[in-house]
């Protein structure tokens, strides 16, 4: 499939929405790159002052705090999901972590470096809140044959924002300082909030009709056995890569002596993990996903995985090799891998959907990271560690045959019912 044709493709979709839906779709995507712009500038000086201040081998331990405190917002979210409008929900929910960043970030300046900890662990939560809200507008109101042209451009433009912010870092933070950095991050989810208030609430497609008897969790019990492997691929995949990103981290607090020096280089290594995201979604996916079935999309991620890795492994993971393969995990992870696995919920209907995503992505995707740095906490010897890097590869790979086989079966059905 050529560029042109494409682009074409594109041009096609986009006709078919009315002035509304368009507006939307362009908030959205502006949107994404603030968000994504303002994590750069806030990711790289965070990490880079807890593990100054706190240490690498700390990681896990705030880790499996952001994911209990994830949780306990995720809670209260959902709570308040069902009582405000998504758009009120959207800017409380920004303007709220802005302010606590902006206090924790002062606190921890002025020589409290306990105050590392709710740092990192609310740069941790509002990512995934904000992004969830962002996609969750978007997903929930297109259709496949539209998300397969939208997904590759949409995701870019993030990774636009994230390139930009990672490059103020890697440039100017030893001239600005870690917390001024910081001050430009947190004043980005202020511009967000604006953003998201000025959408129009609208649907870019008719939603399918579902039963009104049922919940979203409670649909989903005739598919039940597809979620378990849906669950199983987003464990594995989080094992895989936050195993790999504390041997980083170990890597990082070895090679360089200051918290500076150490944003810097985080800063151009975040920096090329959008950059890399950012050419395969725009160049990659449009063409693969035309070209290649879902189950080859798939198996490809967890074998170009183990490349990097056993090449990284094999060479000693010398710092800059660490970081470019941690580039490598994390591009992929949010580019190929995220939007193949948004079409694996395809298959399922309106409202299986919605509690397909809930259990898989926001409660197991947690609890998998929970798990693996709990592991983490007490088994920190680097030969268990690539052990276990192995072991997660190798079941990845052995996962995706029955899930793949399933993934057809329910798309031939979708396919029939709708002839």
């Amino acid at each position: 499939m050529g560029i042109r044709k494409y682009i074409d493709e594109i041009n096609t979709q986009l006709f078919e929405l009315s002035r509304e839906e368009k507006t939307n779709l362009v908030l959205l995507s502006l949107n994404m790159l603030i968000v994504l712009l303002g994590y750069a500038l806030l990711r790289s000086p965070v990490e880079s002052l807890f593990i100054e201040y706190v240490g690498a081998k700390n990681s896990p331990k705030v880790w499996l705090l952001s994911i209990f405190v994830l949780s306990l917002s995720i809670s209260i979210f959902n709570t308040f999901q069902k009582k405000i409008e998504v758009k009120s929900l959207y800017v409380g929910t920004s303007l709220f972590f802005a302010s606590g960043m902006f206090l924790f970030s002062y606190f921890v300046h002025r020589g409290n470096y306990q105050f590392a900890y709710p740092l990192y662990i609310f740069k941790e939560v509002y990512i995934v809140l904000l992004i969830h809200l962002t996609l969750g507008f978007l997903n929930a109101s297109i259709s496949e044959k539209l998300a397969k042209v939208v997904y590759g451009p949409f995701g870019a433009i993030g990774s636009i924002g994230g390139i930009i912010g990672g490059l103020f870092v890697g440039s100017f933070v030893k001239q600005l300082g870690t917390n001024a950095v910081m001050m430009v991050g947190v004043a980005t989810l202020i511009i967000s909030s604006y953003l998201f208030s000025r959408l129009i609430k609208t649907s870019f497609v008719k939603k399918e009709e579902t039963t009104k008897d049922t919940s979203p969790i409670q649909s989903l019990k005739n598919v039940k056995s597809y979620i378990f492997l849906l669950i199983g691929l987003v464990a594995v995949s989080q094992f895989v890569i936050n195993l790999f990103s504390f041997k980083f981290n170990l890597v990082l607090e070895s090679s360089f002596a200051t918290s500076v020096d150490k944003a810097q280089f985080l800063g151009k290594i975040y920096s090329g993990v959008n950059t890399f995201s950012l050419l395969v979604q725009f160049l990659v996916i449009p063409f693969v996903f035309k070209r290649f079935s879902e189950g080859k999309i798939l198996a490809g991620i967890p074998i170009s995985f183990s490349i990097f890795i056993f090449g990284c492994l094999a060479l000693g993971s010398p710092v800059i090799l660490a970081g470019v393969t941690f580039a490598f995990l994390k591009g992929m992870d949010y580019s190929i891998f995220s939007a193949s696995k948004e079409l694996l919920y395809f298959v399922l209907d309106q409202k299986q959907k919605y509690g397909a995503k809930y259990i898989v992505d926001m409660v197991f995707y947690r609890a998998s990271k929970g798990f693996i740095s709990i592991f983490l906490i007490y088994f920190q010897t680097p030969i268990l560690i690539d052990l276990m890097l192995v072991f997660c590869l190798i079941l990845w790979i052995v996962l995706l045959i029955p899930l793949i086989r399933k993934y057809n079966k329910l798309h031939e059905l979708k396919v029939r019912s709708t002839i």
